[in-house]
């Protein structure tokens, strides 16, 4: 990949467009306690914040507090809850700005507190082939967890996308990873 602006992958959604909204709410895993929804998307041009919800029915403190350490990552010990992409026959789990072979997918944020927890994930550049998004966290009973992302649908809706303002441009596109 050049240093060009046209080959830049953006590591952050656009603050200058709305983005288009793609309602999804799949169902990726379900007990009877727990499930987790890819609820939608926020599609722009140069990608899609992805957004995941886990709703649990769960009672005690101890059990809210060991939700919010594995779906935060904030405490290892409790298990691993792993989001990641596959596109064009690369696996890619969402960490921190992690640029592989022209494409980013990381955790934006996490939130949420008792029974509801919302997760969001940005990928770029916008899929043009089919990809995949798999979960997996043991100790929420997801072994593999598969949905896949259709890249009509989303480039449908990246169409949609609005120009608030003019966006950056040249040396001022500080928010490009190369």
């Amino acid at each position: 990949m050049s240093g060009s602006t046209q080959d830049a992958v953006s590591a952050v959604p656009p603050h200058h467009l709305l983005p288009a909204l793609l309602p999804l709410s799949v169902p990726i895993h379900r007990r009877p306690a727990l499930v987790l929804t890819l609820t939608h998307a926020e599609v722009y041009p140069s990608g899609c914040a992805l957004f995941v919800s886990l709703r649990a029915n769960v009672v005690t403190l101890e059990e809210q507090r060991f939700l919010g350490q594995l779906l935060t990552n904030y405490a290892q010990d409790v298990g691993e809850f792993t989001v990641a992409v596959e596109r064009d026959g690369r696996s890619q789990v969402a960490e921190y700005l992690t640029v592989v072979e022209g494409g980013l997918f990381y955790r934006i944020n996490a939130s949420g507190g008792g029974q509801l927890w919302r997760m969001s994930y940005w990928l770029a550049p916008l899929p043009t082939v089919s990809c995949t998004v798999t979960f997996h966290s043991p100790p929420l009973g997801i072994e593999l967890a598969e949905i896949a992302l259709h890249p009509d649908q989303l480039a449908a809706a990246a169409d949609r996308a609005e120009e608030l303002w003019p966006g950056p441009t040249g040396e001022h596109q500080a928010r490009a990873v190369v």
